[in-house]
């Protein structure tokens, strides 16, 4: 017999030194292993929001919930750490008697909103909520899929230095022209 477990998985980048770190949680009630990393059990802590499963393209975000985090993470939150990070959420197979995950699925992928933090009274521990926008956004919109900056490349691919071999990065966003 196998559970279906939530692997969620987040990339802020501390953009006083440029870092950026890969934090992943499970609703699952233990750590597990997937892709050969350790996803961290947060359990009930984790609140993943609704959405339907449809056959369509969703562009909808959705609202992911981490309650009981350490106070220290609040400087981070307040450096716009979280804005804008990459955001994978997938539904993974855990067979019984085990913490392997044997295979996963993605189930949303997006970028991280502005998160809202609220502190318990003790003020040991907050809560972070926040929306995600879908990685389709609005498909109303114009495409926006050739263009590109510095920052956004290397938010996910940190040791890739591509931009840097660019005629001028200076000027903001480059635009790729056919």
């Amino acid at each position: 017999m196998t559970t279906t477990v939530v692997l969620t998985r987040l990339k802020y980048k501390d953009h006083d030194i440029g870092d950026v770190t890969e934090v992943r949680f499970t609703n699952a009630p233990f750590d597990v292993i997937y892709d050969n990393k350790t996803w961290i059990a947060a359990g009930d802590l984790l609140r993943i929001g609704n959405q339907e499963s449809s056959y369509e393209l969703v562009t909808e975000g959705v609202l992911i919930t981490l309650s009981g985090l350490n106070a220290s993470l609040q400087p981070i939150i307040d450096r716009h750490g979280f804005r804008k990070a990459p955001v994978d959420i997938l539904l993974g197979t855990l067979p019984d008697n085990t913490n392997v995950i044997s295979a996963a699925s993605y189930w949303h992928r997006g970028f991280a909103l502005t998160p809202v933090t609220e502190f318990d009274e003790s003020g040991e521990t907050i809560t972070v909520a926040f929306e995600t926008e879908s990685v389709f956004k609005d498909l109303s919109r114009t495409a926006n899929l050739m263009s590109s900056s510095l920052a956004h490349h290397q938010a996910l691919h940190p040791n890739d230095m591509f931009f840097q071999y660019t005629a001028d990065v200076g000027l903001g966003e480059e635009a790729w022209k056919k």
